[in-house]
């Protein structure tokens, strides 16, 4: 089962099998199907806050990893780590505000030869 934490909103297909914390469940109980051992099986459209820990079986659909970043070690399921949405962003996810990037953008081509 590999281990994922969003860095945007996620959406997973039906019949997705997941690993969720016991308040991950508790919060979608109505869209899930228990498969036993802490794995449900998606019964419709399941989304995900940004900052939140899940396990997906299988490989990530594709287009899906610019949603999330995976984790190398798995944290425990109900663990709550990352689940409250108040993690910071991964390295190289930006960050930076829009001010930032417009005082970098007129810096460009002011620079004396």
């Amino acid at each position: 089962m590999n281990r994922y934490r969003t860095i945007d909103t996620l959406t997973v297909a039906a019949e997705t099998v997941l690993a969720l914390s016991e308040d991950q469940v508790r919060r979608r109980r109505h869209q899930l199907e228990a498969l036993g051992e802490g794995r449900y099986r998606a019964l419709t459209l399941v989304q995900f806050k940004r900052g939140e820990v899940f396990g997906l079986e299988g490989e990530l659909p594709k287009g899906h990893d610019r949603f999330v970043e995976p984790l190398t070690e798995a944290a425990p399921a109900g663990s709550g780590a990352g689940e409250s949405g108040q993690t910071s962003a991964p390295a190289g996810a930006g960050g930076g505000s829009k001010t930032d990037a417009r005082s970098q953008a007129g810096k460009k081509g002011t620079r004396k030869k």
